[in-house]
């Protein structure tokens, strides 16, 4: 199955990986810039955004589904960015397929393994979060900061 991906952009070939629960409108604005000298592939990885779903989420699987979109587009030596679980897409696609790419750049991330229990605090401030009637970045910040004390995990602001 193929990766939905936006393709903006001339010159040599940039995929841009965004993080969990991110889509390619996370990198819009940054992609506008980058556009002026590269063409960028704006990338949601299977299970977000408009990509296909998958009971598979493996990082194996999801850097074998980037190496799928570089040869259907006929990417030659591509850079890649990846944010976050981007950037651990990034790394295991660098580990896999070492000869395709020409720089690998990793944002918010480290080649180790990372405890789980922050993020499933996350996950369950999200399913508890109804947006209902919220408007504003503030008002989110204000309820976020309320179930993050009684989650007693970090959460996203």
């Amino acid at each position: 199955m193929t990766l939905f991906y936006q393709k903006l952009g001339q010159g040599p070939p940039l995929l841009i990986m965004p993080g969990l629960l991110g889509s390619t409108d996370n990198w819009r604005s940054i992609a506008k810039q980058l556009a002026l000298y590269y063409t960028l592939y704006l990338v949601d990885h299977r299970n977000h955004g408009q990509s296909f779903h998958s009971e598979d989420m493996t990082y194996a699987a999801m850097a074998a589904d980037v190496q799928a979109l570089i040869t259907q587009q006929a990417m030659g030596d591509p850079v890649l960015i990846g944010h976050s679980m981007g950037g651990k897409v990034a790394m295991q696609f660098a580990q896999t397929y070492p000869h395709v790419l020409s720089k690998l750049i990793v944002v918010d991330m480290a080649p180790r393994a990372y405890d789980i229990t922050r993020l499933a605090g996350i996950l369950q401030f999200l399913r508890q979060t109804s947006l209902q009637g919220v408007h504003t970045r503030a008002t989110v910040d204000r309820h976020c900061v309320r179930v993050s004390q009684r989650l007693s995990c970090a959460c996203i602001a």
